[in-house]
């Protein structure tokens, strides 16, 4: 069976929820990270946040398509 990509639609802010259940799954996702430092007067942190907001590409196949809808 052959795999493709395809784009999973996501709630906003739970991109990362959703990247970690498919890695416990093991199936192949991509879920491309922006890290930017914000600076305050005190200190200075770094945020990592999501390149595409409420998407996660995952390389699967047709039949595994309904498993990851039904997905909780």
């Amino acid at each position: 069976m052959q795999k493709n990509w395809y784009i999973i639609y996501t709630k906003p802010k739970n991109e990362k929820r959703v990247g970690a259940i498919l890695s416990k799954r093991k199936i192949e996702h991509f879920l491309p990270i922006n890290c930017k430092q914000m600076s305050s007067l005190r200190k200075s942190r770094l945020i990592s946040e999501p390149l595409f907001s409420s998407y996660v590409f995952a390389n699967i196949s047709e039949n595994e398509i309904e498993k990851i809808k039904l997905m909780d």
